[in-house]
């Protein structure tokens, strides 16, 4: 029986490059005006399950997410 391992991710604005278009007036960042990426902390702790997943045959990774819903519809 192996592990099951649950990783947590979510999509955070691309800060890389901000324009003035991605802060509002009230000072809150204007998500609409920054593409989304995965959150790089996130993306090193699927590594790091993965890792464990290959070592552990029978290991199950499960990624959970939240956060607002795309601006696409499938």
């Amino acid at each position: 029986m192996g592990l099951n391992i649950i990783v947590l991710v979510k999509q955070v604005p691309d800060t890389q490059n901000i324009t003035g278009e991605a802060m509002s007036e009230d000072g809150t960042v204007n998500r609409a005006a920054l593409p989304a990426i995965f959150n790089p902390e996130d993306l090193h702790a699927l590594e790091a399950a993965l890792t464990i997943q290959d070592a552990n045959p029978g290991t199950r990774v499960n990624v959970l997410t939240m956060g607002p819903p795309p601006p696409y519809r499938f």
